[in-house]
């Protein structure tokens, strides 16, 4: 479990970082060579999100996404191959996400701001009216309303 401030600002939250938080950018001024070293050291030679993200990325551009010649014309084929790509990927790691962080619960309350678990919807039309908002927005309100 990571430390939380001695005195919250906010009863209501759960977690309360250190404040004022730390300015851990590469571009703090005046450089510092040896903070920027070890900033690229430590978030980009170990296994880290980046570093995933950056394999993945690599490997999907090599084995799955089309070829640039192939981009080189304007056609729907490619165009919805990558269109097909970005959407599983993008519902794969939001969807894993989701069921481990909403459904299996397995953050517990740990660095989690709000201490509230998430709301449930009970009614299956209130969910449809909200999915209807979000994906839509004020476009889907005007011509359902």
């Amino acid at each position: 479990m990571t430390e939380h401030s001695k005195t919250p600002s906010n009863s209501n939250w759960n977690y309360h970082p250190e404040l004022p938080l730390a300015d851990n950018s590469i571009f703090k001024w005046p450089p510092d060579p040896n903070f920027a070293a070890n900033w690229l050291r430590t978030n980009w030679l170990n296994l880290s999100e980046r570093v995933l993200m950056l394999l993945l990325a690599i490997l999907l551009w090599i084995w799955v996404y089309p070829d640039l010649e192939a981009a080189k014309e304007f056609s729907s084929g490619w165009i919805a191959q990558v269109w097909i790509i970005n959407l599983a990927l993008l519902s794969s790691i939001a969807g894993g996400l989701h069921l481990w962080f909403i459904k299996y619960n397995k953050q517990n309350k740990n660095l989690k701001f709000d201490r509230r678990d998430q709301g449930k919807t009970t009614n299956f039309g209130i969910s449809l009216i909200r999915l209807k908002t979000i994906c839509f927005g004020r476009l889907a309100q005007a011509l359902f309303n």
